[in-house]
């Protein structure tokens, strides 16, 4: 246990730009915001304390980094579950554009900041809207759990959320077919993390082969996992994998993974 902490300790010393205050601000504080600096880029954020792990989730364990389908500078992605922008910020940093989906005002608001906050305006287009199957509107039940993190407008997933639902408001919805008709060229990456309604979102997809690869966050207590993964197998055109962290998915199409064993030799 004591060396695990020394570790993590040493760890934050080496990625973060302000340790000390991140430290602190996760051993006292439950409720409130906090800075997150990354010492190498210097990208900062303002992100809920209950949502501070998702920064490294994303930074340095890369969770939404797709095994032989990395992001280069000018590719674009599409950002689904934005939340308050820690993948956002990580794609815009690596010279990617991205198009950024957040529907909850309060997580929006700080996306919106830090997006600014860092320079990357021209690089990343907000739209707070969720993402579903269809256009329309949705009931979006918000809570505190993870910072907002795990808010929804999937019913099935509210038995997932610990804490008790504060509100719930109407939302507009687009789906991704919509999306993707408004975007020329191809997709490098789309990342959903969207707390149960990747399902949908996926079923309702009428052309995967513009998207070049999938990061998904999935939530077996919204729905049965088999038939998410069948979605993405009946496709014909992407490979399937499960990622070493908890719950992650992936999805790449054999093209690019051709491509990508070219690059190695």
């Amino acid at each position: 246990m004591l060396l695990t902490r020394v570790i993590e300790l040493l760890q934050g010393i080496v990625r973060y730009g302000n340790p000390v205050h991140i430290a602190l601000k996760r051993r006292f504080s439950k409720t409130g915001l906090m800075t997150i600096c990354d010492r190498q880029t210097g990208v900062t954020v303002k992100a809920a304390v209950k949502s501070s792990h998702m920064f490294g989730e994303t930074w340095y364990s890369h969770d939404y980094d797709v095994p032989g389908c990395p992001l280069r500078p000018g590719d674009v992605v599409i950002d689904i579950g934005a939340n308050q922008g820690f993948f956002s910020c990580y794609a815009a940093s690596k010279g990617a554009i991205a198009y950024a989906f957040e529907p909850y005002p309060e997580s929006f608001g700080r996306l919106r900041d830090n997006i600014e906050r860092n320079g990357f305006s021209s690089s990343v287009k907000l739209s707070q809207v969720a993402v579903s199957s269809s256009n329309g509107t949705a009931t979006f039940w918000c809570s505190d759990y993870l910072g907002g993190g795990a808010n929804t407008i999937v019913e099935a997933h509210l038995a997932s959320i610990p804490e008790d639902i504060k509100n719930k408001i109407e939302v507009e919805t687009v789906s991704m077919d919509s999306i993707l008709a408004g975007l020329t060229g191809r997709i490098r990456l789309c990342k959903l993390d969207c707390e149960g309604a990747e399902f949908d979102i996926l079923g309702g997809l009428s052309d995967p082969s513009k998207i070049d690869s999938f990061a998904i966050e999935y939530h077996p207590g919204a729905y049965r996992l088999p038939e998410l993964v069948a979605i993405m197998v009946n496709w014909g055109s992407h490979q399937v994998s499960f990622g070493r962290s908890s719950h992650m998915l992936y999805a790449v199409q054999d093209s690019i993974l051709n491509e990508y064993a070219d690059s190695q030799r």
